[in-house]
């Protein structure tokens, strides 16, 4: 019998899963430079693409959207930590234009 993988589309792009037994935790970010205001979203996954978590958040008072990649970056690694997953893959979202 063949193995499925999972197949998840994620802004146009296809979501790859970890190997083994890794969770992977993908991270995107957006920013507002008028309000000065950022969003970060976090979803961690197992290797048969279940969700183990979703996360969201707003910062206010941010000073650049390389803040808000820092803070989403940042947000991911303690969840990761908190979690105590012993096998993580952290990954960001980065578009190209």
């Amino acid at each position: 019998m063949e193995e499925k993988v999972p197949k998840i589309k994620t802004g146009g792009r296809e979501w790859k899963h970890p190997p083994g037994q890794f969770v992977k935790v993908n991270f995107d970010a957006a920013y507002d430079g008028n309000l000065r205001q950022s969003a970060v979203g976090i979803v961690a996954r197992d290797s048969e693409g279940n969700s183990l978590l979703s996360f969201i958040e707003i910062h206010h008072q941010v000073a650049s959207a390389f803040a808000t990649e820092a803070i989403a970056c940042q947000t991911t690694t303690q969840i990761g930590m908190n979690m105590q997953w012993p096998n993580i893959i952290i990954e960001g979202m980065h578009y190209q234009s």
